[in-house]
């Protein structure tokens, strides 16, 4: 990540810590994140996810931008709070750059519309789903995961 994207990520942070009454628990954000879906799928999915090394990021209110495998803490602010300062912000730039970085041929998105508007990068190729895909995808993505390790 380039110093820029590192810089607004942590203002990002440093501006909203406080209202949003941060506390940092060392938890991986996978943990953390209590949508029903990740709770019951946590192990079975994101070990083998995060063992293959994929491109797979968590957009949060707080943070901007997690990879599911770093350390958090729990938080309350939702997006619809934030999301106009992480738009002027530039999230999408980062999001840029990390998918040009990962050499990713396009990004698949879960988020709600809103959500989806203050991350998406126009210069890569954006496949907007509904999150009750979610479930179904996780098993595809899970199962190429486990067939990487076994090839590498």
């Amino acid at each position: 990540m380039s110093k820029h994207a590192f810089t607004v990520l942590e203002q990002g942070l440093l501006k909203l810590a406080s209202p949003a009454h941060f506390d940092f628990i060392g938890e991986p954000a996978y943990n953390i994140f209590n949508n029903e879906i990740f709770k019951n799928n946590r192990l079975i999915f994101w070990k083998p996810v995060l063992k293959a090394g994929y491109p797979i990021y968590i957009i949060s209110p707080l943070f901007g931008l997690l990879w599911p495998g770093d350390r958090a803490g729990i938080y309350d602010l939702d997006m619809e709070e934030v999301f106009l300062s992480w738009r002027r912000a530039g999230l999408w730039c980062i999001v840029e750059e990390l998918c040009n970085f990962n050499e990713c041929d396009g990004v698949l998105s879960y988020l709600p519309p809103l959500y989806n508007n203050v991350v998406r990068a126009d210069t890569i190729p954006w496949v907007r789903k509904p999150l009750s895909d979610f479930k179904k995808d996780m098993k595809i993505i899970r199962k190429m995961a486990r067939a990487d390790r076994v090839i590498r």
